[in-house]
């Protein structure tokens, strides 16, 4: 509970910080071990607005030397229409570059995402992208006027497949409370 208030009064800090400074955005990054066991970089962002969206990513550094570069994310976020409409985003990410320093893309046999949008335990949205020799895939699932309150959470289900790589299948999970 201590980091949970400390980590609030470093972004509250930031969110003031970028204001006074006149910037468009504050963001905070930190890394954990998820449930999976993976290390996860999670990257919470705040608007001009104090709007929050909260992403968090996995990379795979194939093996050997020259092998693609494999990176999961997924990220929760909402937005506001000019007609007072809300809408949450949840968006699954799968990406296959040709190098860590992700300057180019990398063509594979089958990179797809599939994303569930929750609030709780209800379902809210699922969107599902599965593309054959390709580089990328991006999923997502929204949905607007919602009612309620409770974590938002945006779940998603990578496939990373390639001729003559171990295929990769992680999970990946951003939530936020609102």
């Amino acid at each position: 509970m201590k980091n949970v208030v400390l980590k609030k009064r470093v972004l509250v800090s930031l969110v003031s910080l970028s204001l006074l400074l006149g910037t468009k955005s504050a963001y905070a990054s930190t890394y954990y071990t998820d449930e999976y066991g993976d290390t996860v970089k999670e990257t919470v962002t705040y608007d001009s607005d104090g709007i929050e969206s909260v992403e968090v990513e996995k990379e795979l550094q194939v093996v050997p030397l020259g092998a693609p570069f494999w990176v999961a994310s997924s990220k929760v976020a909402r937005t506001y229409e000019f007609n007072f409409t809300m809408t949450f985003n949840g968006t699954g990410s799968s990406k296959s570059y040709t190098s860590k320093s992700k300057s180019g893309y990398k063509s594979i046999d089958k990179v797809g995402v599939f994303t569930t949008l929750t609030m709780g335990s209800t379902v809210l949205a699922q969107k599902s992208v599965s593309n054959q020799h390709a580089s990328t895939a991006v999923a997502t699932a929204s949905k607007a006027n919602v009612i309620g309150d409770g974590t938002l959470k945006d779940t998603s289900n990578h496939t990373f497949e390639h001729t003559g790589y171990q295929s990769w299948y992680p999970t990946t999970v951003a939530k936020s409370a609102w």
